[in-house]
């Protein structure tokens, strides 16, 4: 029987009860979770199955906890977030996002706001569309977003933009790229995202929000009557080799897009405090799956199973120990100190700071609907719940471990549902799901990820734009440029500015007698507070992740104080002939790599069922299907230098992805 697959992919959901608006962020809605699983459409050539016309779901993860009263609690949040590999083999961007334990940090209302407002600092861990590097491991990003998303600024020299024909970032406008000013003079912020140590599974990254008056009140922005405030939202983290502050929302980001509407004026995070009570949530946006009907019309789904980490005998702490703030946890002392009065603590003062305890339900929420005639809800009961320590503290999921499996320390959700009368995916196994349904012969489609493109600035040579006046190159930067390779397999370039000659602030267009002050502010942080200090309260449990080492920096001899580095390129490393990060199947062997035309594969585990070869532009040019060998030969010979991608499929469905260079 040969099955032909054809896929349609939303833009824009909208139910009866929620409008769902598609991001760069993921789908959101006011503070809810949504949740989509993409389906794959089958079409078969007999039988007379139809096609299905649409794919898409909804849901959330959303982990209840203590609310509060107090809001002088408006200066922010901390938290520690499970880090781990959501798919034992990383999907692709097609079709594919997903974050991690994360939450919405809005500003205190007061009553004026429209019916449209949103601004909000999301973001988080997590896997993106638009991630150009992305591995199994999950990355950083900040997700600042401005008024009803006119712009949203995920880090410094990242963030919104338009894009050209030819897949680059447009320099000329400048969107949220410029939203984001670097702090640290140790850490390297790369475009594509905060890399995590490769590897890491289960362990907590600490972050949190909190600001810091490091500019001044400006009565007009950019010569408008139109007042900013002061308050620059700091992202500081705790990592095995890197704590403190590192980043900050620059204010203008907040209020630059809507100077032309007075009403808005004081509403925005750039003056207003946060709101205390945050939700936290874990986010699926999409997700690749197929769906398909056996003989009888019965209904049948398969996934790309999530996986948690077990970090007990059938539990995943995911999320720990929230902390809201007030500012006399840092904010009172960094300004006192700005004013003349004595160097502040680095760490955050037990005075200003409400810890906050989960209050969740059991119920596990999600979908699986192909947009026409099945909309139905994951039957979890009888293998998964929310669950928190008796302190109520942590939060995760407990497991039934004869449904789930656990696999290299981590607990696997089944791959296999069937479509029940109550109208619920019930989970099932595979020995059970009919052969009519061709969901045991495929799998969902996995797709290269699209490294070919770098992500460029107007500093480098091969950027579209090249203006010597140039926020990048007017006065420019003070040392360069240096490189660094990433486990992710990219390489970074990347130069020192003086503090304020960095782009993004020379972009804010900042008074002179502000700029002035803004540097000695940055160089007294400089001076006294060290990556190596505490600042966030250590978890009383857990592990700490650590970040690439390759991002860990030292100033040059001369900048240690009042400079940072700034990423001006990130590209694909192309003298890494074999990126093993991305590699998940040890027991797969492809050699020789770099190769002059012929790969040879070998498997010391299942025998090799199908390969699949892509360019960098992700074409599929060789498809194999149907193979029982324990060694295979492919020849390229025809296909010309370059990097290619290879899919090894096992007759266990187990995909193993290799990047091949050929060589000539």
């Amino acid at each position: 029987m040969k099955i032909l697959f054809r896929f349609c992919k939303f833009t824009i959901l909208n139910f009866q009860k929620a409008k769902i608006t598609q991001t760069p962020l993921g789908f959101r809605h006011r503070g809810f979770l949504i949740f989509s699983v993409f389906i794959f459409l089958i079409c078969f050539t007999s039988h007379g199955v139809k096609a299905q016309v649409q794919a898409s779901g909804y849901g959330f993860n959303y982990f209840e906890r203590q609310w509060i009263t107090d809001n002088s609690f408006g200066a922010g949040y901390s938290f520690y977030a499970g880090v781990w590999p959501i798919m034992q083999q990383y999907p692709g961007p097609d079709n594919f996002q997903l974050g991690l334990p994360s939450t919405w940090l809005t500003p205190q209302q007061t009553g004026n706001e429209p019916s449209n407002f949103y601004n909000t600092i999301e973001g988080g861990l997590g896997w993106w569309g638009d991630t150009r590097f992305a591995t199994e491991t999950p990355k950083f990003i900040m997700g600042g977003v401005a008024f009803d998303f006119n712009q949203w600024a995920n880090g410094a020299g990242a963030g919104s933009t338009s894009m050209r024909s030819d897949g680059h970032r447009d320099w000329n406008e400048p969107g949220g790229k410029y939203g984001v000013a670097q702090l640290s003079q140790h850490l390297l912020w790369p475009p594509d995202g905060l890399n995590m140590e490769q590897g890491a599974n289960g362990e907590f990254l600490g972050y949190g929000y909190h600001p810091l008056p490091l500019t001044d009140t400006m009565a007009q922005t950019n010569g408008v009557d139109f007042s900013t405030g002061n308050q620059c939202w700091t992202l500081f983290l705790n990592t095995t080799n890197f704590k403190g502050p590192t980043t900050f929302f620059i204010p203008t980001f907040w209020t630059e897009t809507v100077l032309n509407d007075p009403s808005l004026e004081g509403l925005f995070l750039d003056k207003r405090p946060s709101d205390k009570n945050l939700a936290f949530a874990i986010e699926y946006a999409e997700s690749p799956a197929l769906i398909g009907m056996d003989d009888t019309g019965e209904s049948y789904a398969r996934v790309l199973p999530l996986g948690y980490p077990k970090t007990s005998e059938n539990r995943s702490e995911l999320i720990r120990e929230i902390k809201v703030y007030s500012k006399n946890a840092k904010w009172n002392a960094v300004e006192n100190w700005f004013d003349g009065g004595a160097v502040p603590s680095t760490e955050f003062q037990v005075a200003g700071t409400e810890d906050i305890v989960f209050n969740v339900n059991s119920e596990v929420d999600g979908n699986i609907n192909d947009g026409n005639q099945i909309d139905a809800m994951i039957a979890h009961d009888p293998f998964a719940e929310k669950v928190m320590s008796l302190d109520q503290r942590v939060a995760g999921f407990e497991w039934d471990t004869s449904v789930v499996n656990l696999v290299d320390g981590n607990f696997i959700m089944p791959e296999f549902y069937k479509l029940s009368p109550s109208n619920q995916w019930e989970s099932t196994i595979m020995s059970d799901v009919p052969a009519s349904t061709g969901l045991l012969t495929n799998t969902p489609t996995i797709t290269p990820r699209p490294d070919d493109i770098p992500y460029l600035t107007p500093l480098e040579p091969d950027c579209h734009l090249q203006d010597p006046l140039s926020a990048w190159n007017s006065p420019g930067p003070s040392a360069g440029p240096f490189t660094v390779q990433l486990g992710d397999g990219s390489k970074l370039t990347y130069y020192w500015y003086r503090f304020v000659d960095q782009p993004s602030i020379i972009h804010a267009n900042l008074p002179a007698q502000m700029r002035i002050n803004l540097q000695e502010r940055i160089e007294k942080i400089h001076t006294n507070w060290d990556y190596t200090d505490n600042y966030l309260a250590d978890p009383t449990a857990g592990t700490l992740v650590g970040l690439d080492p390759g991002l860990i920096v030292n100033p040059p001899a001369g900048m240690e104080i009042g400079y940072v580095p700034i990423v001006t390129r990130q590209e694909l490393d192309l003298t890494i002939s074999s990126n093993s990060s991305i590699e998940n199947n040890p027991k797969i062997s492809i050699y020789p790599n770099p190769t002059e035309g012929v790969i040879r594969m070998e498997s010391k585990g299942q025998s090799i069922s199908g390969i699949q070869l892509f360019n960098l532009q992700g074409k599929l040019l060789n498809s194999q299907d149907g193979l029982n060998l324990k060694s295979h030969t492919l020849h390229i010979n025809n296909h010309p230098a370059g990097i290619y991608f290879l899919i090894v499929t096992n007759h266990d469905g187990i995909f193993s992805y290799h990047r091949i260079v050929k060589s000539n």
